[in-house]
């Protein structure tokens, strides 16, 4: 995905698609031995950088609360509702916690999404 200076909203309308919800056992995809280690070539490919604050100006690095902020890779189009998906590369994108939770919650939303921390 081509970074752009509105990357950010176009992965908040893309993270809310009008489609049926699929039945996908997160739990279990999120500890697979497939995507431990997608996601972790993804955050190498990314350089270990947030790619929404990247495309602002930003630079975010880190992949631990150790040395800066927690990185997380991103479902661009979310698996609940493209299953196909959830292991295609060019579907996936670093970004820190702060920007996946404005990716998938708005301001007046004060839960806080943090299940793609592996």
């Amino acid at each position: 995905m081509e970074l752009s200076k509105d990357l950010l909203k176009e992965l908040q309308r893309l993270a809310r698609p009008d489609l049926p919800v699929q039945d996908i056992d997160k739990n279990q995809f999120y500890w697979s031995s497939a995507w431990r280690k997608l996601s972790r070539r993804i955050k190498q490919r990314d350089n270990n950088e947030c790619q929404v604050c990247k495309s602002q100006g930003k630079v975010t690095l880190g992949s631990n609360k150790k040395n800066g902020k927690i990185l997380i890779v991103h479902h661009i189009k979310p698996i609940e509702f493209y299953p196909s998906l959830r292991l295609d590369e060019d579907n996936l994108l670093t970004v820190c916690i702060d920007c996946h939770n404005a990716i998938h919650f708005t301001s007046s939303e004060s839960i806080e999404w943090d299940d793609e921390w592996w």
